[in-house]
This record gives structure tokens, sequence and C-alpha cells, in this order.
């Protein structure tokens, strides 16, 4: 699946919003720093904001599941940078986690001479040739959501592993004893394997009388909440129910909904907040979620390489950690009125 965002799309209110305030930000903050007043007008004569014209570069997303809701924030941010900064982005990859395909898409727009990619890199070796390729043909790249430490120039997300810690030391807090479960899509994966080391660790860490189950229960939506399902069947003395990935957490917390077991005493959280998530959490059957900011991982990757090629490679891409925070009920209210920066919606947010 390709989507392109393209800063020419016949949308003036909101790129004209955009570029206004950019074009007066940046020339309020150039004026300042040079001692010479540069109004709006003159910044946006000569590119985009404050910043000279530029080609129209293009860059490219490389996504496991290009239709994944959880990254709807990610492409609303996509959109919102292009429009800012006057690019182009292709989004592409695999509809169904398909490393090879992802691989494909990659090898696609570097033959293509792309200007710059941000790939999400859930596999350890996959992407480290086409990304030495890419680099050596003057390409940059990024990593996003997921990380290899290969050669790519930077790395925009969460650490997944810390994650699975925040997710760990609740668990062992609400459930200081007997059986729980964590669910994983794909074992290997490093969209979730590292979160689930993490929630071991500290499992394991506590020293407390816990029996951690694991159960593997892939990415298709209706076979998670089936497996969910089957695992509560099967194991109805069940403490608590944990997940190291968004489609995982929703599944957990419908069958927490369906047998009504928060009212029972069992636990449950897990990453991500998803539309339903937010409502499973607003409703307590689910205690928490841990948020990873997919809004950043959209937005920042394309302002670095747009100010990497503005400057002519002299601001490399910063890694960036797009933070850790377990959302509760108590914390859940702000998530609930709908917006393109939790994906909800394609509204901003009045402003303050």
């Amino acid at each position: 699946m390709n989507n392109s965002y393209d800063s020419n799309e016949n949308q003036p209110s909101r790129r004209d919003l955009f570029r206004l305030g950019a074009g007066i930000a940046g020339a309020g903050i150039l004026g300042a720093l040079g001692g010479l007043p540069i109004s709006a007008a003159m910044a946006e004569e000569a590119g985009v904001g404050p910043y000279p014209a530029t080609p129209k570069w293009k860059f490219a997303f490389i996504n496991p599941n290009t239709t994944d809701m959880f990254f709807q924030p990610s492409q609303y941010a996509i959109e919102d940078a292009s429009k800012l900064l006057g690019v182009s982005v292709q989004w592409t990859g695999s509809q169904s986690d398909k490393v090879a395909e992802m691989v494909s898409a990659m090898n696609a727009v570097i033959s293509a001479r792309i200007d710059g990619i941000v790939v999400n890199m859930v596999d350890p070796q996959a992407f480290n040739e086409p990304t030495k390729r890419a680099l050596d043909a003057g390409i940059p790249v990024i990593s996003y959501n997921s990380d290899t430490p290969n050669a790519r120039l930077a790395f925009v997300g969460q650490d997944k592993y810390v994650s699975g810690r925040q997710i760990g030391e609740k668990l062992v807090v609400t459930v200081p004893e007997g059986k729980i479960v964590v669910f994983i899509s794909s074992p290997g994966s490093l969209a979730n394997t590292p979160t689930l080391r993490g929630i071991m660790d500290v499992v394991k860490e506590s020293g407390k009388p816990i029996k951690a189950d694991t159960i593997v229960i892939g990415t298709d939506p209706n076979q998670q909440q089936a497996r969910v399902d089957s695992y509560y069947q099967g194991n109805p003395d069940v403490k608590g129910m944990f997940a190291t990935g968004s489609g995982e957490t929703q599944a957990v917390g419908k069958i927490m909904q369906k047998y009504g077991l928060a009212a029972k005493g069992v636990r449950a959280g897990g990453m991500d907040l998803l539309p339903t998530t937010i409502k499973l959490i607003a409703d307590g059957h689910l205690d928490f979620a841990v948020d990873e900011t997919p809004y950043y991982q959209g937005f920042l990757p394309v302002f670095y390489l747009y100010m990497y090629k503005l400057t002519g490679t002299l601001l490399a891409p910063a890694s960036s950690n797009t933070g850790v925070r377990a959302v509760t009920k108590a914390d859940i209210k702000p998530f609930l009125k709908a917006n393109r920066f939790i994906g909800t919606s394609k509204d901003y947010l009045p402003v303050n």
C-alpha cells in the first residue's frame, strides 16, 4: 500500500495556518539572533517559513503494517510535517507484517533515488544491507518505532525494553502472587520482543511468587481476541493478563470486558492507546496502557530529514526517545476528546 502526503495538496487553510505560524515564529527567532527584523512575508518569499527555497524533496516511510490503526497518529504527523516543510512523503511497506515486503519496498525507493528513508526496523538483520546501500548512495536513513543499531543515522521512538519494565513494575504491584499471562504477537520481532524481555526481567527481579505464562497470538485482530478468550477459558484462575503490543492489549481489554473480569479482581494492562483501548481504560476494563507518542514518530523523522538536506548534512538527525508513559483511568480524560494527535480524528484540538 502506498500513500503520498504532498505539500501541494489542495488544503489551503491548513497549509496557510502552518506556514504562517512557521514564518512568524521562525522570522522572529532569526531576527532576534541576527539583530535585524525579518518579516514573515520576506521569509515566505524565500522558501517555506523562514527557510530558503529548496527542491521539493521526497521521503519514504517503510512500515510493517501500513493499515495498522496504531500508526494513524504517525500518518497525520507526516501529513502535517509535509505541509509545514513543503516536502512529499510516501507511506509504503507491508500490509501484513512481512519483512520481505518491507525490504522490497525499501529497495524500490532506493532505486528511485528517494531523498530520505524512514524505516521501522522490526528485524535485527534484514535492513542492514539496504541501509548501508542507501547511505552509500547518499540517501539518509532513520529508523523509527523499532530499531536495530546498524548504520542508520538516528532512531525516533520508544525504548521498548523500558516500556516492558514499566508494565512489569505495575504488574508486580497489582498481582503480587499467582498466575499471570503475557500475550505477544510476533516473538523475535523488535516491535515487541524487547517489551516482553522487560516485563519478564522485572517479574524475575521481584522475587515474588508469580507464575508467568507467555502466549503467542499472532497479528490478526480477530485471531488475537479468540486466542485471549481461549486462554482465559482454559485458565479461569489467572490473576492478571498483560500484553506487549497494541493489538494484543486491545484483545485483552475486550475479553476483560466480555467476562467482567475487572470486577472479579483480574488485573490487566499493556501497550499503546488505540481508540478502543482508550475506551476500555476509561470504563475500567484495563488498568493502564503505556503510551509511546506515535505522532512524534511520524513528525520528527520528516523534520530531521528536511534539516539534514537543508543544511547539506551539517545538522545530523538526532535520536529521540518519544517517551514511556503509563496512562491509567485517572489520566485518560484528555485522550477521550477525538483529535489527530492520537489518531482518533482528522481534527486538531482547539488552541488554548
